[in-house]
C-alpha cells in the first residue's frame, strides 16, 4: 500500500515500479484511491513530479501521457462533486426510516455506443433543476481494468477460471458500491437519484449460463463480518434493488451510421477503444436486455426516427416519472404545466395564423 502527503509523487513511484518489475517478470496493478492522493493543483505546483516520472520512461511523451491519465483516477474533481448537487433541493416525501430518505436507484445499461454518457448528462441537468441530487456511480469493470486488471487470453488454459474470478470481483464491488452510495445519499435528507453505469445483472450477458448460475450461487447478499445471517443472492434479489432499468439500444441497431468502433471518441469526446463490431454490439445489446427482462419497470429506448436528442429526452422523462412518484415536486410540476400550456397556446396561435393565410 502506498500513501503519503499530496506532493509525495505516488503516481511517479508506481510508474517506476511498473517498469522495473516488468523487466524481471512481475505485473504491477494500481488501484484508485478512495480519497485524493494527488490533486490537480498540487501536480501543477510540483513540476518535479512530471520530470521524475518522464525521466523514468524511455519515451517522455508517453510517460507524461500515462501520468495525466493516471492522475484522473487519483484526483478529486470538485466540478464532478458538485455537478449533481441541486442548488434548490426539493421536498422529501418518502423515507426508509426517520433518519434515512428513500433513494431512487436506476440502472443505465444497453449495448456499446448507446449514448449512456450523454443520457446521464441530460438527466443530471434536468433532474437537478427539478430539485433532485444526482449521483453517478461508475462502471465497476472499467475501474478494475484501469487499475491494471486484465482479461485472460482465450489461449490461456485458465481462461474460464480467471473470467469467473473477474466477474466475482465485479459483483462484490458492485454490491458494496451500491450499498455505500445509497447509505450516503439517504443520510442527506435530500431527494436523490443514483444512476448506476450498469448493474448486477449486466454480467449475465458476458458469461455462459452455467458460469452465471455458479456466480449467483457463490455471491452472498450480506457483507462479510456482519453478525446477521448471510444468504446467497438470487436474480429476484438483484432486480428488487433497482426502481427502474433504462436500456439504451446500441446505435448499431437502428442508427448504424452513428456507431463508432475501433479507436474512436465517445459521445463526450473522450478517446476510447471499442472492440465490438456492429454485429457483436447488437448481440450484446440483446443479451443485456434479456438479462433484465423480468424487471417490472424495464424501459427500452430505441433509436427512433425523432433523433438522438429525443432519445435522451425519453430517458430523462422515464427516470423523472419514477422520481416524482417517490418524491413529488409539486412546484416543479406546476411550473412545467404552466410552460407546456404557454407553448400550447403559442402553437394554437401559429396554427390560426397559418389558416388565415390560406
Amino acid at each position: 500500500r502506498v500513501g503519503g502527503s499530496v506532493c509525495a509523487s505516488t503516481c511517479c513511484m508506481v510508474s517506476v515500479w511498473r517498469r522495473h518489475f516488468k523487466d524481471i517478470g512481475y505485473f504491477v496493478g494500481a488501484s484508485c484511491c478512495a480519497a485524493a492522493a494527488l490533486s490537480t493543483n498540487a501536480l501543477r505546483s510540483c513540476p518535479n513530479n512530471g520530470r521524475h516520472y518522464a525521466a523514468a520512461c524511455e519515451d517522455k511523451e508517453q510517460g507524461f501521457s500515462w501520468l495525466r491519465r493516471r492522475k484522473l483516477m487519483n484526483t478529486v474533481d470538485k466540478g464532478l462533486m458538485s455537478l449533481g448537487y441541486s442548488s434548490r433541493p426539493g421536498v422529501v416525501t418518502s423515507r426508509y426510516s426517520p433518519q434515512k430518505t428513500e433513494v431512487i436507484r436506476i440502472v443505465l445499461t444497453g449495448g456499446p455506443c448507446a449514448g449512456k454518457s450523454s443520457a446521464l448528462e441530460h438527466l443530471t441537468r434536468e433532474a437537478t433543476a427539478a430539485g433532485y441530487d444526482v449521483y453517478a456511480a461508475p462502471e465497476i469493470a472499467t475501474l478494475l481494468l484501469n487499475s491494471g486488471c486484465q482479461f485472460a487470453e482465450s489461449a490461456d488454459p485458465r481462461c474460464q477460471q480467471r473470467l469467473k474470478v473477474f466477474q466475482q470481483g465485479i459483483m462484490a464491488m458492485q454490491l458494496q458500491m451500491e450499498r455505500s452510495i445509497t447509505d450516503i445519499a439517504s443520510s442527506t435528507g435530500r431527494p436523490s437519484i443514483i444512476v448506476f453505469d450498469r448493474g448486477l445483472l449486466d454480467g449475465k450477458a458476458y458469461v455462459g449460463d452455467a458460469m452465471w448460475a455458479n456466480l449467483v450461487d457463490e455471491t452472498e447478499a450480506s457483507a462479510p463480518g456482519f453478525e446477521k445471517p448471510r444468504k446467497h443472492i438470487t436474480e429476484e434479489y438483484m432486480l428488487r434493488r433497482y426502481n427502474m432499468i433504462i436500456h439504451l439500444v446500441t446505435a448499431a441497431d437502428g442508427a448504424p451510421q452513428f456507431y463508432k468502433w475501433g479507436k474512436t471518441k465517445d459521445d463526450s469526446g473522450r478517446d476510447v477503444i471499442r472492440g465490438e463490431t456492429p454485429e457483436q454490439a447488437i448481440v450484446l445489446d440483446e443479451k443485456t436486455r434479456k438479462a433484465y427482462s423480468n424487471h417490472p419497470r424495464l424501459v427500452v429506448i430505441d433509436n427512433g426516427p425523432d433523433g438522438f436528442q429525443a432519445k435522451l429526452r425519453r430517458c430523462t422523462e422515464a427516470i423523472l416519472a419514477v422520481a416524482m412518484e417517490i418524491h413529488p415536486q409539486h412546484q416543479f410540476l406546476g411550473n412545467k404545466i404552466q410552460k407546456l400550456e404557454q407553448e400550447n397556446a403559442q402553437l394554437k396561435s401559429e396554427i390560426e395564423l397559418l389558416r388565415s393565410r390560406k
